[in-house]
């Protein structure tokens, strides 16, 4: 199985999630036009992480194809776990973020970007 699947599984079984936390906020069950304004909130709010899993998978694929083969992306994950350890929820890996939460794909690319500029104050990129 291509690993780039992956993805789009996860954020398929999130969806679920997302789905049946919003109608759990329905007051009379599933029925009339209030389930369309939660359907419409639903849309609203997962298609910024349909942009953000594509552009995940993307880093992914990228990440694979070159940086495996550097010394230095090696370093850099050593330098994300050590972070995580000592600073626990502060410094979360990207990995870590996209798979073992529940934080949405979008936010996940902007904690990304975080940490990747704050990685060359540090010298750890």
């Amino acid at each position: 199985m291509n690993m780039f699947w992956l993805f789009f599984f996860l954020q398929g079984f999130e969806d679920v999630l997302v789905l049946d936390d919003i109608l759990a906020q329905l007051e009379n069950g599933p029925t009339g036009p209030e389930i369309n304004n939660k359907l419409a909130h639903f849309t609203q709010v997962r298609g910024s992480d349909a942009h953000a899993i594509c552009e995940l998978a993307m880093y992914n694929y990228l990440e694979m194809r070159h940086l495996v083969n550097n010394r230095g992306y090696y370093f850099r994950r050593m330098a994300d776990v050590c972070l995580h350890k000592l600073l626990g929820s502060a410094w979360v890996p990207l990995y870590n973020n996209v798979t073992f939460s529940r934080i949405s794909y979008s936010q996940c690319i902007i904690h990304r970007q975080w940490q990747d500029d704050v990685r060359p104050q540090c010298k750890f990129k």
